[in-house]
């Protein structure tokens, strides 16, 4: 049964962006839908760490101090007008994110109290922490939405974008808890799907709806994809056991002061962690591994040991398990207390953990190209360039989902309801309806299982031409699969319909991550190549874009603007005035040490063990 509903606003994707932009185009007036593929709020936000930023919390921070960090972090390759954009209302982030029921870290008198160290990339601090990381942030979203006028349609998925033209005008949906086809027609459409991580399961830390529809639906509709080369893989991931693999354990600040990170031979595979970036971090570690220095379990040893032996290095350390208890508990389970308490190394490596490129934007996070449609969230592209700083994620949800849902809302209510091409509605309807009953040789796992394999192995953090290349032949035999698959004849909650519909979208958004990754021949940010090791700003300062053309995909390239930061631009953490810091603290008495630290770092203030 096809059934059509109308409405003003219509939000594909039900996590942190998603939820946001409903709630808000709710609030305006506007009536709106929001649809998610497996229960609302419980994407990758459910799961984050809870940090966000705060720009001006420091006497010496600015709008355009935060935006110089994320743009160097970025590699320079990042859309600077959106940057701005961005950076021009993150001051709105925490505020809002109390507002829906999330209570930051707060210090003796009250005020929300940043994490008193630079991390992640930032030149100052202006990171604050949630007290029980991205659970309460799930529960709250869900909570704010509920209260609202919204209809929420989960276990729902996405087929397709409807368009008129060059106009979205809704979306073909299929609720497969009952099977019920959707035509939901829409004034403007938000698309807030998530980003890609489950194409490199298990190596990635992402929930298992995270498969990419988002790109899918968007370049299919017309749209642009730049830079869908650049993965954010996370450096310290476990390794072991099995159920665990992929489960993040903490990025370069956990290391502290003096930890290390060596390889099986013994040597350090790299210096400075604590104030590195993650993808300097992660392609030190792929390379060590390339050079067959890792150990049993495919990964490399974290040694936290060292700060155990000096006052700032033991202080670092508590903070940090106050601060990331997630990632602590996680390496208690997998490796053991002795482990949790910084005596015994942790095995690391990277894994999938964020999608930096994605659909192109305006400013306002309208698609360029495309008409009524905004992005955002992970599957919008441009803003974090070839590498994203700490604590931008959860800002980006709150400062570009008000951003879209405030904007959506006012442009519909200026607009009559779209006339919908049914066309396109019969053409998704006659797939999605021919595939039920389906006999072929093939469960649609079993390739998503092959198709996950092959861009670990070959498209993940180790890259070069032959890799990149075999990934496309065994992409190419996987899309000629497709045709024999195998799926039951249930109408309703059938697992190997949606599965099978995954898939389509999954080989193409490994097509298009592959041969972004074939064409930038050069390293930059989360894009690591073996055979080309260097950043080649003469060659490759340009953002990589992928659209169809005729029913195939076209790569192009485009020269990246740099309106505002140059490549003499410096920013992120100053190393050298940290050491200079510690240096002076550890002449002082280790009493005095210790009374100084737990001030800055604000430790006992939650009273009790971590």
């Amino acid at each position: 049964m096809i059934k059509r509903v109308d409405c003003d606003v219509l939000c594909i994707g039900a996590g942190g962006a998603g939820i946001v932009a409903a709630v808000t185009a709710a609030q305006a007036g506007a009536q709106v839908i929001i649809v998610s593929k497996g229960p609302y709020g419980c994407g990758n936000t459910r799961v984050s760490g809870g940090l966000v930023l705060r720009p001006n919390i420091s006497p010496k921070d600015s709008v355009e101090a935060l935006m110089r960090d994320m743009i160097v972090g970025g590699e320079f390759l990042g859309d600077q007008s959106l940057v701005e954009s961005y950076c021009d209302r993150a001051h709105l982030a925490a505020e809002l994110m109390e507002k829906f029921g999330l209570l930051f870290s707060r210090n003796h008198a009250g005020k929300p109290a940043p994490l008193p160290i630079p991390i992640g990339g930032h030149s100052l601090p202006r990171t604050l922490t949630t007290y029980s990381e991205g659970i309460p942030l799930g529960t709250a979203l869900r909570a704010s939405l509920a209260h609202t006028s919204a209809k929420i349609l989960d276990e729902t998925l996405t087929i397709k974008l409807l368009k008129s033209g060059s106009a979205v005008t809704g979306a073909l949906c299929l609720r497969w808890l009952t099977g019920e086809i959707l035509v939901i027609v829409a004034k403007q459409t938000i698309l807030a799907t998530g980003g890609l991580g489950w194409i490199f399961y298990p190596h990635t830390s992402n929930v298992r709806g995270v498969s990419g529809d988002g790109y899918a639906l968007a370049l299919d509709a017309g749209a642009r994809l730049v830079d869908m080369e650049q993965q954010q893989f996370i450096p310290f991931a476990l390794t072991h056991p099995e159920s665990m693999i992929g489960i993040v354990c903490g990025e370069p600040a956990i290391a502290g002061p003096y930890g290390r990170l060596l390889d099986a031979h013994g040597g350090q595979a790299l210096t400075h962690i604590r104030t590195r970036t993650r993808a300097e971090v992660a392609a030190a570690m792929s390379l060590a591994k390339e050079k067959g220095a890792a150990g049993e379990y495919g990964g490399l040893l974290l040694d936290l040991s060292p700060n155990l032996r000096k006052v700032v290095g033991a202080k670092m350390l508590e903070f940090l398990k106050q601060t990331f208890p997630s990632m602590i508990d996680a390496v208690r389970r997998a490796y053991g207390e002795e482990a949790a308490n910084g005596r015994v190394p942790w095995d690391v490596f990277p894994t999938a953990h964020y999608q930096l490129g994605g659909v192109r934007v305006e400013a306002d996070c309208r698609i360029r190209g495309l008409e009524n449609v905004f992005a955002v969230g992970e599957v919008q592209g441009g803003l974090h360039g070839a590498d994203r700083i700490s604590s931008t994620s959860l800002a980006e949800l709150f400062i570009f989902g008000s951003l879209a849902g405030e904007a959506a809302a006012k442009a519909a209510a200026e607009m009559e309801t779209p006339a919908c091409d049914f066309t396109s509605v019969d053409d998704g309807c006659s797939h999605s309806l021919k595939l039920p009953g389906k006999q072929g040789l093939l469960a649609p796992i079993r390739l998503i299982r092959k198709l996950q394999k092959t861009m670990w192995e070959m498209v993940g953090p180790l890259r070069d031409g032959g890799r990149l290349n075999a990934a496309l032949s065994t992409i190419t035999e996987i899309s000629g699969q497709i045709s024999d698959l195998r799926v039951s004849n249930r109408k309703e909650c059938n697992p190997d319909l949606i599965e099978a519909l995954e898939l389509e979208k999954m080989v193409q958004v490994a097509e298009v991550v592959t041969r972004s990754a074939l064409a930038r021949e050069e390293s930059r940010g989360g894009h690591f190549r073996l055979d080309y090791p260097k950043r080649d700003d003469g060659n490759w300062l340009k953002n990589i874009v992928v659209r169809i053309d005729e029913g195939s995909l076209r790569i192009e390239t485009e020269d990246v603007t740099l309106s505002k930061f140059g490549l003499a631009t410096k920013g992120g953490p100053n190393r050298l005035r940290e050491h200079i810091q510690f240096a002076i603290l550890s002449i002082l008495p280790r009493s005095i040490q210790a009374r100084v630290l737990d001030s800055r770092l604000n430790l006992g203030q939650y009273g009790g063990d971590v």
